[in-house]
């Protein structure tokens, strides 16, 4: 006798990612971020926070001023809702912690936060799912101290297409809650 099945429910069961990985052929788009290594100025970021942003040897220096507020910068991005994306972040240790976050308003942290401290200098990579069709990102200190700064360089996204044939193989970091199909 041989069974048959209506959908893919019948054939597989599903289970929730949680920063997974996987060895996959994937296809980055170009970068979306617009002045991302801050060569002579910090234009297409806006800041936040009573921050004073400088571009500061290509990099872009944030700065809490005298009265702080959480100084940061921030830029909206065009996105696809359902899409993967790659942020990549350089982060440099001045004399402050610093904070990424990625959301679906300026100051939200809806879909990432991640903080840095002097232990964290660095590139930081991390994959999430467009969940608006503009998402933000946010780069800034994590502190409330006044006259100090933390630097960023090399702030890129990238549309991640998985599985093309020309692809490069690449260990893929899953984001959070995508749902994935395990087989042997």
């Amino acid at each position: 006798m041989t069974k048959q099945f209506s959908n893919y429910s019948d054939l597989l069961t599903f289970t929730r990612a949680s920063k997974g990985h996987a060895l996959r052929k994937a296809t980055y788009g170009t970068n979306l971020v617009l002045n991302g290594t801050f060569g002579s100025n910090t234009n297409n970021w806006t800041a936040g926070g009573s921050a004073d942003l400088l571009s500061f040897g290509k990099q872009l220096r944030v700065e809490n001023p005298s009265s702080p507020n959480f100084g940061y910068a921030v830029q909206g991005v065009t996105t696809e809702i359902g899409a993967i994306y790659r942020l990549s972040v350089d982060f440099n240790y001045i004399d402050a912690n610093g904070l990424i976050r990625v959301g679906t308003t300026i100051g939200g942290d809806q879909i990432l936060t991640q903080s840095l401290g002097s232990s964290n200098e660095g590139t930081h990579w991390v994959n999430f799912v467009a969940t608006s069709a503009t998402t933000y990102i946010r780069v800034g200190l994590s502190v409330n101290t006044a006259n100090v700064e933390a630097r960023f360089d090399n702030i890129a996204r990238q549309k991640y297409t998985l599985d093309q044939p020309d692809g490069t193989l690449t260990v893929f970091e899953r984001p959070n809650n995508v749902p994935r199909v395990e087989y042997d």
